[in-house]
């Protein structure tokens, strides 16, 4: 399905990555009838992405890397499109989250829909608390989300960071977290996460292409 690259020694190499109908490359995949790879929600050129289908208020349809190992710097990039979802103003839907071995979510991307259209957010910790921070409208078409987070430098300090492009233009830029507590990234999570919005009509999102880095930006896919 999804072309990535896993995090690995070097991460600038050659991509370790192969495509195919199947969630093989990810670490967990919810055995649920409303999660296809499938054709139909691959990124061009791509032959498959992950189609998730929201038909209820109650099931949690994700997959999840395991690969991160307590990262102090790490890249994500996935492609996203929101599909003719059926929000209504005011939903939002937390659609991909990086969290630590102590499972705080270090940071949080939110698909939502408010009065000027589709939009992002960032959901982001500080070291104390979390915040909202807005990262633009977007079309119903596909868009690449990328994230970036570095831990503080020290256990008490306060000289961590947050970034979030979209569509490569940085929308959120974060300093002075003071995330030097955390053990680091240790694993994503991306597809249709609790709390679900679902208002009685049925929606289905596309991902496809995320690829993971250590310490250099991914940037849009390349065939």
């Amino acid at each position: 399905m999804t072309k990535r690259l896993l995090i690995v020694a070097a991460l600038v190499a050659a991509p370790m990555w192969a495509e195919a109908q199947t969630c093989g490359a990810w670490s967990v995949c919810s055995a649920s009838a409303d999660l296809a790879v499938t054709s139909g929600a691959a990124f061009p050129p791509s032959s498959y992405g992950l189609a998730i289908t929201v038909n209820d208020a109650s099931e949690v349809i994700l997959v999840r890397d395991n690969n991160p190992a307590n990262e102090a710097s790490y890249w994500g990039r996935f492609y996203f499109n929101p599909n003719n979802e059926a929000l209504v103003i005011g939903n939002r839907q937390r659609i991909f989250m990086i969290q630590d071995s102590s499972n705080t979510r270090l940071a949080v991307v939110v698909f939502r829909k408010v009065a000027g259209g589709l939009s992002l957010l960032a959901r982001v910790w500080n070291g104390t608390t979390t915040t909202d921070n807005a990262a633009g409208i977007i079309t119903n078409a596909w868009h690449y989300v990328t994230l970036h987070w570095v831990k503080a430098t020290t256990p008490s300090g306060t000289d961590g960071i947050f970034q979030l492009y979209v569509d490569g233009t940085q929308m959120v830029n974060l300093t002075n977290l003071a995330t030097g507590g955390s053990p680091g990234v240790d694993y994503a999570r991306m597809g249709v996460l609790d709390p679900l919005q679902y208002n009685g009509t049925a929606y289905t999102l596309y991902f496809d292409e995320v690829e993971e880095r250590r310490q250099t930006n991914p940037g849009a896919y390349v065939p």
